[in-house]
């Protein structure tokens, strides 16, 4: 009777140590490919998007006069651009001549690495971000769209320094929220994007530490 794929598995184990059936290390091995090429193509684009973002930002802030906010965010995002794509080129390196096991727990290891490092850095650039846009909306004297905030003309706010004082203590508040959530943020964010990716690999590792048993 032709064993089983679960059997050979075994078999190879037994005979090899940790080494896999090459027919079995082979579907292993494409199922691999598969999801970190995935992950690859997606990460890419996001950084792409980042970076086209910024400049279109920067553009339409210099033409309608406050570029100082238009450099932040062009400065803020390149900067999470750079370090995405450096992480992208580490991601380059892992040894693709692993077995698939090997190869698919490097890139589990990258992939943990990459999103507990990320986290503890984005209460450098959430924050930012988020005063940045809500300076978007208090400088803007270029529009008469009456859905944005106009403390000038409203008596009833009290102003210090060109500034509302209690929506300003209200920002900043909101700000320190940020900073303090700042990983869950990141966390959920990074999920929204690569979820289903995460969780085919997920399964795939425990397919094949099962296997292993």
């Amino acid at each position: 009777m032709t064993d089983s794929i679960e059997d050979i598995w075994k078999k190879g184990f037994t005979e090899n140590g940790d080494l896999m059936p090459p027919e079995i290390d082979n579907l292993y091995n494409k199922k691999s490919n598969h999801i970190i090429d995935k992950f690859k193509r997606m990460f890419k684009i996001n950084l792409i998007v980042l970076l086209l973002f910024s400049i279109g930002m920067l553009i339409y802030l210099i033409v309608d006069g406050r570029e100082i906010i238009g450099f932040i965010m062009f400065l803020l995002f390149n900067l999470y651009v750079v370090i995405g794509k450096t992480q992208l080129d580490s991601l380059e390196k892992i040894d693709k001549n692993q077995d698939s096991y090997h190869f698919i727990k490097s890139f589990d290891h990258w992939l943990k690495n990459t999103i507990s490092y990320n986290s503890k850095i984005a209460r450098f650039f959430y924050p930012p971000t988020f005063l940045a846009c809500v300076a978007l909306v208090w400088f803007n004297d270029n529009t008469k769209n009456e859905t944005l905030i106009n403390f000038k003309n409203d008596p009833d706010v009290y102003m210090v320094m060109g500034l509302p004082v209690f929506w300003t203590l209200a920002v900043l508040a909101i700000s320190l929220i940020i900073v303090y959530f700042s990983k869950h943020i990141y966390i959920w964010d990074f999920k929204l994007v690569y979820g289903r990716v995460m969780t085919k690999l997920d399964e795939l590792i425990a397919d094949m530490d099962d296997l292993r048993k």
